[in-house]
């Protein structure tokens, strides 16, 4: 892990909470997995997950898939 590109995304939370709400409605997913969605989103970065529904979204919205 020490090798890998890793680092710190900080945001304000009251500017990104109505997106990050707004794709949850909208995608039908938890808070928790729309956070993931609006940070790929933000940073043009692929996804890594396994929920069906949460790579779903990723796709509809054309988010790249990692794996």
């Amino acid at each position: 892990l020490a090798e890998l590109p890793i680092r710190r995304h900080s945001s304000d939370l009251w500017q990104t909470s109505g997106s990050v709400l707004a794709l949850a409605r909208t995608c039908r997913l938890s808070a928790y997995d729309a956070c993931y969605l609006d940070l790929a989103l933000s940073e043009r970065l692929p996804l890594a997950t396994c929920d069906l529904r949460l790579r779903e979204a990723a796709r509809t919205l054309g988010v790249s898939l990692f794996g």
